[in-house]
């Protein structure tokens, strides 16, 4: 049964996490200099209709389609990959739920108010459990997972483009701080590396 990701191929996952943590850098002096909510009005404020639609429905691509190609691509390849695969998003799953449970962060919608930011197509601005950011975490698992199921360099740069995109999402319809991505983004990292360690680690247990 051809694995989803050869012990010898690990190498080709390598260009998901150069562009990957490529954001979390660019993001960086960002998030240490300049005011927490400035890069959430900005993304909100810079609209045309065009990025109205896309943003609209990209957001959406990370609350199940991802989820559900990545699981049924793995179970494809192996039945006990899809159920491993599907184990590690219910942890993410739950690492995030735990962490918006224990902080309830105030999203950017109670620190400038819900008028000072345009409302895209209706979607409803939340208010508390800003961090981190769920959709954010739930795109860089689930591209991830998909750019381990190809050698594409392209390909795997652009899982982790997409990724960035659902995140900008986040920020664009002001539901999220930049750093709300940026922690959920690392945690979908983390669990993906934990990922790849195991199956480093356990190559004969079904991680495939």
């Amino acid at each position: 049964m051809m694995s989803i990701i050869s012990l010898r191929q690990l190498k080709r996952v390598s260009t998901f996490w150069y562009v990957s943590l490529g954001f979390l850098l660019v993001s960086v002096p960002i998030v240490m200099f300049v005011h927490p909510v400035s890069p959430t009005l900005w993304a909100n404020e810079h609209r045309t209709f065009v990025l109205d639609y896309f943003f609209e429905y990209a957001t959406k691509v990370a609350e199940w389609p991802v989820v559900v190609a990545a699981i049924v691509l793995a179970y494809s390849k192996h039945w006990k990959t899809g159920l491993y695969v599907a184990g590690f998003y219910g942890l993410e799953a739950l690492s995030v739920w735990i962490i918006k449970m224990a902080l309830r962060e105030p999203r950017p919608s109670l620190e400038v108010g819900i008028g000072a930011l345009q409302q895209v197509n209706h979607i409803v601005i939340h208010q508390y459990n800003s961090f981190p950011s769920g959709h954010t975490a739930a795109a860089f698992m689930g591209f991830g997972f998909l750019s381990f199921m190809t050698k594409n360099p392209w390909l795997q740069a652009l899982c982790a483009i997409c990724a960035a995109c659902i995140a900008y999402s986040r920020m664009y319809l002001g539901q999220h701080y930049l750093r709300d991505l940026m922690a959920g983004e690392l945690i979908a990292l983390c669990i993906l590396g934990i990922y790849l360690w195991l199956h480093k680690k356990y190559p004969d247990k079904g991680l495939k």
